[in-house]
Parts: C-alpha cells; structure tokens; sequence
C-alpha cells in the first residue's frame, strides 16, 4: 500500500497503528512516500508523534468548522450544501 504520509493513512493514532500492523500481518507492504516505515524505536517514536499531531489536528477542525457554523447560523446565513 502506497501512502502520501502516516497522517492521510488515519487521522487517530490507535487506528494507524491497527492499519499498518494488519496490512503487515496479511502480507501488504506499507510505504510511505514522506517518510520511511522503520522498525528502529526513533522511528516508530515519530509516527507515533506524528499520529498524535493529526488526531489534535483533526480535534482543531472539527472545532473551528463548529464555530463557524454556529456563527453563521447565528448571523441567519446557514447555507450547508446544496439541495437535491
């Protein structure tokens, strides 16, 4: 399996590391174009990191598309998506 980098593979860190342990297990190899999948404990220390950094970014998002809603909905301008 090809990926840009550890953070588009899942955006929480307990759900990477299940991904790449079953692509490992049924015999996929996972590679990560940004960064290498390495077995050394520094390695593994950052996408660890990294995992943590994308499920806060994540948390972030979510938060500030909330506002933003609530916001606009307060302005009387609630407009999400197009009707069918």
């Amino acid at each position: 399996m090809l990926v840009p980098a550890p953070a588009r593979l899942a955006r929480r860190e307990a759900y990477q590391v299940v991904w790449v342990e079953e692509c490992i297990r049924g015999g996929c190899e996972v590679v990560f174009v940004q960064q290498s999948l390495g077995v050394s404990p520094e390695e593994q220390l950052l996408l660890q990191m990294q995992g943590g950094f994308a499920e806060y970014e994540r948390a972030l998002i979510q938060e500030r598309t909330r506002r933003g809603r609530v916001f606009a909905a307060r302005q009387g301008r609630v407009n999400w998506g197009n009707p069918p």
